[in-house]
């Protein structure tokens, strides 16, 4: 495989990433809002016993899902792998909807590591 092709399947691989952890952190949202747990009493159980990721993270996916709500221009932007996911994870700590422009410029020229 050429290193162009490679790259490219690369970034490919990362949208289709960031894709996936959209989608879960929804259906995570959902399932906390709906107190959809089974059998399981919180969500924190249902995380731990019926899901095969840990409960840090589904919190993680959560709390960035529900910022995103509010913040749809990232998201999107995220969606189509324009910014990394540590990077969203930061700035949703402080971005607001009045502010996602700036931060939409900030990220977009910053690497991961600056944001």
């Amino acid at each position: 495989m050429s290193k162009k092709t490679l790259h490219e399947k690369t970034i490919s691989a990362c949208r289709a990433s960031n894709g996936c952890r959209l989608e879960l952190a929804t259906l995570l949202i959902e399932v906390q809002d709906q107190e959809a747990f089974g059998y399981c009493a919180s969500f924190k159980e249902y995380v731990n016993q019926r899901l095969p990721i840990g409960y840090g993270e589904a919190r993680e996916l959560v709390r960035v899902g529900r910022a995103l709500k509010e913040l749809p221009r990232l998201a999107e932007e995220f969606n189509r792998g324009g910014v990394a996911w540590s990077a969203v994870r930061e700035v949703v700590r402080v971005a607001a909807p009045e502010t996602e422009g700036d931060w939409l410029d900030i990220v977009s020229k910053l690497n991961c590591r600056d944001v």
